[in-house]
């Protein structure tokens, strides 16, 4: 199984004087989360993030929008998946922390600049999970 550090509201979280890490289930909510918070088209990894900030605010209609954005978390999800399959060459993950497949999206726009996204994801294991983020921008 593999780790990494864990974040509560975006920042490392300290726990008895100790930064605190997350693995399995929780590790894989955490990436997906930290994957749709962070806008697409950085120097390094130009490729990684989202682009659900560019919909919001711009397409008003959740008839057009809804859409738009499914495709737009598919697609993602799809380049995840690439990066995990990249991270099994090198280093042992458990069935819990890769991502399996997306069994459904949800985004209701609270404002021109706030969102609630739901995702609804599937492990290697089996296992149903639930990334659920209120952003602002």
């Amino acid at each position: 199984m593999s780790i990494e550090i864990q974040l509560y509201k975006g920042d490392i979280y300290i726990e008895n004087g100790q930064v605190s890490m997350v693995g399995g289930e929780e590790k894989l909510i955490q990436q997906i989360a930290k994957m749709i918070m962070t806008q697409k088209g950085g120097f390094f990894h130009p490729e990684y993030g989202s682009d659900i900030y560019t919909l919001v605010g711009r397409v008003q209609s959740p008839l057009i929008l809804e859409p738009l954005s499914d495709d737009s978390i598919r697609t993602e999800m799809a380049y995840y998946k690439d990066i995990q399959s990249t991270q099994e060459i090198i280093q042992t993950m458990d069935d819990d922390e890769v991502l399996y497949r997306v069994i459904k999206t949800s985004l209701n726009i609270l404002s021109n600049t706030a969102f609630h996204l739901d995702i609804d994801v599937m492990n290697r294991r089996g296992t149903a999970l639930n990334v659920s983020s209120i952003q602002g921008f």
